[in-house]
């Protein structure tokens, strides 16, 4: 062939027939008529459930009607993707398309057979003098760096009920290999180098947990790694997405200090008796929290030692109050559409 074959593709598609339980791989190489993940431009894998023995359980909300025939899992390098119910006679499971490369097999399609001719016509048209005893070509020039990420996909697994004969369908499309005018045979693979542990698929002695004892749950694990600020990966937020979304408050909302106040007041209506007090102050917008400082304590008619505290707002330095008083006092930050009640509670 010569470089009028370029940007050609095959278009294949394989039948493999099981009963009840199957089991696949999907090789690195292999030939033209086999699917093999350095040329697999295109895949789509089916299940079509062929017999079955059992009465099975039909649906009817959807058309066709839908039951259930078992799971198929995909084994995504070495790792399995969520699985896959089998409701249907006819199941799509998984479907890909590889653009780059695509988009790489054509543009070196039309770099032989357009730009790389009207390079060599105008080099040879600007010749001068005797004849040449051959014309101008750009055979040193590389025509495309052609790379291109594989499908992740290594492995199928197929579980059906009891007495099912079911067929896996492959398809895909790849490129049709050719020997340009220069020589240089294209085949359009990918040269992506396989990661000797990530690209074998699930472990040959299995996919499950190792089981430790409960008296040392962790014994003979591999290390913790390092979850810190030095990590790229640290992540501090994690303990706090259980917290309200300030994004879900409408920007008519207010901030405000919740102060809580807790101690014995001889001036309570009940003479000594605890009381919590809960006032609410309106405080600048964005602010974030409240630092409450201890500023002293003195004793009490009730018996009592009650500490005062100063109370700032974050991160404005607003001063709320520098005498609240109380055995102790704890302060937040609120958001809401008018400011709060202010309450006391007798203990």
């Amino acid at each position: 062939m010569a470089s009028s074959d370029a940007g050609k593709y095959t278009y294949n598609i394989e039948r493999l027939t099981f009963r009840n339980k199957a089991s696949i791989k999907l090789p690195k190489t292999g030939g033209a008529n086999i699917l093999n993940r350095e040329t697999c431009y295109k895949i789509a894998v089916d299940i079509v459930i062929e017999s079955i023995t059992k009465p099975d359980f039909r649906n009817f909300k959807t058309t066709p009607y839908h039951g259930f025939y078992g799971y198929a899992t995909l084994v995504m390098r070495d790792c399995i993707a969520p699985k896959i119910e089998l409701e249907f006679g006819r199941n799509r499971i998984f479907e890909q398309r590889i653009v780059e490369a695509f988009e790489g097999w054509n543009a070196l399609s039309f770099w032989l057979q357009t730009e790389k001719r009207f390079l060599e016509l105008v080099a040879n048209t600007l010749r001068v003098g005797d004849p040449p005893s051959s014309l101008v070509n750009l055979c040193d020039i590389d025509a495309v760096l052609f790379n291109w990420s594989e499908i992740d996909l290594r492995e199928i697994y197929v579980n059906c009920t009891e007495d099912t004969q079911f067929r896996i369908e492959l398809s895909w499309v790849s490129p049709e290999k050719f020997t340009d005018n220069c020589g240089k045979e294209q085949d359009g693979k990918s040269n992506e180098p396989d990661d000797p542990v990530k690209d074998k698929g699930l472990p040959e002695s299995g996919s499950q947990p190792k089981k430790n004892s409960p008296s040392s749950p962790f014994g003979g694990n591999r290390p913790l790694s390092p979850n810190n600020s030095s990590s790229p990966y640290f992540n501090p937020k994690g303990d706090e997405l259980n917290g309200v979304d300030d994004g879900n408050f409408s920007d008519d909302f207010g901030y405000f200090a919740e102060i809580v106040s807790v101690g014995k007041y001889p001036d309570s209506p009940i003479n000594c008796r605890q009381v919590r007090f809960t006032n609410y102050y309106l405080v600048p917008s964005g602010s974030t929290s409240v630092s409450v400082i201890p500023d002293g304590r003195q004793n009490d008619t009730c018996g009592n030692i009650l500490n005062f505290y100063i109370i700032d707002v974050l991160p404005s330095g607003q001063r709320l109050n520098s005498n609240a008083v109380g055995a102790s006092v704890t302060g937040t930050i609120v958001r809401a559409a008018n400011m709060p009640p202010s309450s006391s509670v007798f203990l």
